[in-house]
């Protein structure tokens, strides 16, 4: 400080004003960058919130017309009307809900580039959902295989294994929320558990698909390995959804596993998946239960939880 003592009273007076005054602004500088960036931070996280809420329903709704699609391809003639009728409603409400997805996509694209593995994923999502309506013409006319559109899609079509890739690829765009989320705890848990609740109604609405397969048809070995896997994934994302949710959403969830639909369904599939031998090249024995009317009510409990959390 030996220099301040050659400097006259009027200056030295004033250095000492300015010099804690700048370093007061420097201090407010910092914080105001400090803030900026936190509500840059909170806009993108806002904007990967709005990608969440504008999916789910899509991946909710496509599961949906999934199942009912394989419904009517595998439907007795007895039963093609009611089912055509259900996958058309179904596909109806994804359509929409198609629609909301790419709306959003379009209004949002400056932003998404500040997530370049999610957008990876959207862009890979994308060319999926283009293939829609020729998978959809595929189901219409009640075949699980097809060869027209080859050059359209550029491949062979496989009616229920395509739109379930559709859906399985939006899941795993969601799986990436939960990776730019780990900047907050509280948000990175809460989205890992509502990313394993989706793969959860997924695999069940794709379980009981082949549950019905099963029941309408015969159970042949690759349907009996299909349920076997597709029940082993379900039970690990139930694990792993309990592992990361909080309180308020185990609470929720209880909710299904209370519910006497969910319980049959349950059930209905442990049958399926035991005592291979004895089912095997045979209709699926389930013991009067009315299919139909459980897996509605066990999609619609995934649905409504999936809106409240």
């Amino acid at each position: 400080m030996q220099w301040l003592k050659k400097i006259n009273i009027q200056t030295r007076i004033i250095l000492l004003v300015i010099i804690p005054l700048l370093a007061t602004i420097a201090l407010s500088v910092d914080k105001l960058n400090q803030a900026l960036n936190e509500q840059s931070r909170m806009k993108d996280l806002d904007v990967i919130l709005n990608y969440l809420n504008v999916t789910s329903p899509f991946i909710n709704n496509l599961s949906k017309e999934t199942f009912f699609s394989r419904l009517y391809i595998d439907s007795r003639k007895d039963k093609v009307t009611f089912y055509q009728n259900k996958m058309l409603s179904a596909r109806s409400g994804a359509q929409e809900k198609q629609a909301a997805y790419a709306t959003f996509l379009q209004q949002h694209q400056a932003e998404l580039v500040n997530f370049p593995v999610l957008k990876n994923r959207i862009n890979e999502v994308q060319k999926l959902i283009d293939r829609l309506p020729f998978i959809r013409q595929v189901a219409d006319k009640k075949q699980h295989m097809s060869k027209d559109y080859k050059e359209q899609v550029g491949k062979v079509i496989h009616t229920i294994y395509d739109m379930e890739l559709v859906s399985k690829r939006l899941v795993t765009s969601l799986n990436e929320i939960s990776v730019i989320a780990t900047q907050n705890e509280q948000l990175s848990l809460m989205s890992s558990a509502y990313y394993n609740l989706i793969e959860m109604s997924a695999d069940s609405s794709i379980l009981n698909g082949y549950i019905f397969s099963a029941v309408n048809t015969q159970m042949h070995p690759w349907t009996y390995a299909q349920i076997f896997s597709t029940s082993t994934k379900k039970e690990k994302y139930n694990q792993l959804f309990l592992s990361f949710a909080p309180e308020s959403f185990k609470h929720k969830y209880n909710q299904i596993l209370g519910n006497k639909d969910y319980q049959v369904a349950e059930k209905t599939a442990l049958l399926a998946r035991s005592n291979v031998d004895a089912t095997l090249f045979k209709p699926l024995d389930i013991k009067g239960v009315d299919w139909d009317k459980v897996t509605e009510s066990v999609a619609l409990q995934y649905e409504n939880i999936l809106q409240v959390l």
